[in-house]
């Protein structure tokens, strides 16, 4: 949890920041009539948060090299993804995940630079899709390449509910457990 220091708001984000790097990174987007990330926005370097936390349980496994994860985000939904990312190659442990990301619009690319681009899928719902990024959202890419997520297995989901709810619901058809799906869900 997080907010300007002395505001006495904060809000549950996820860390984007690769443990041990010295860095504490949240991601979030701007919400106009929001409370806090108006004040998040304005803050510069030197201002203080107050933060809480971290809490959970979304964390990987400690056989994680060892398995094909797929992780599953929509908007800043992305941000555990880029610290499970950033630490894997830091402590060179080299997970093999791909990261199938949703946003309304092409330039929403959310820490896109803390991936490979191999390792990555964009699908863009409503206007800007980039070259290569599918036009629709997550769960569209699902319902169009049924076969995906038999490659994986763990799926990892963070952000929208509906989209978390779907993709789970499709993936326990395919014959995915319960133990093989984990969440941290935005509502």
């Amino acid at each position: 949890m997080a907010g300007p220091a002395g505001m006495g708001h904060l809000r549950e984000y996820s860390l984007a920041s690769v443990p041990g790097s010295g860095e504490g990174r949240i991601l979030f987007r701007r919400i106009p009539e929001g409370l806090v990330t108006p004040e998040l926005a304005e803050l510069k370097a030197g201002d203080f948060l107050d933060i809480r936390g971290p809490f959970g349980e979304f964390l990987l496994p400690e056989d994680c090299r060892n398995r094909r994860i797929l992780f599953a985000a929509t908007g800043t939904g992305i941000a555990p993804f880029a610290s499970f990312a950033g630490s894997s190659s830091e402590s060179g442990t080299h997970i093999n995940y791909t990261l199938l990301h949703g946003v309304r619009h092409g330039e929403e690319d959310y820490l896109y630079k803390d991936f490979s681009p191999d390792r990555l899928i964009s699908c863009v719902s409503r206007r800007n899709a980039s070259s290569g990024a599918f036009s629709g959202r997550v769960t569209g890419f699902l319902r169009t390449n049924p076969d995906f997520i038999q490659d994986f297995d763990l799926i990892y989901a963070c952000g929208n509910s509906d989209m978390i709810y779907e993709l789970f619901s499709f993936a326990r058809t395919k014959g995915f457990s319960r133990e093989q799906l984990k969440a941290e869900i935005y509502f």
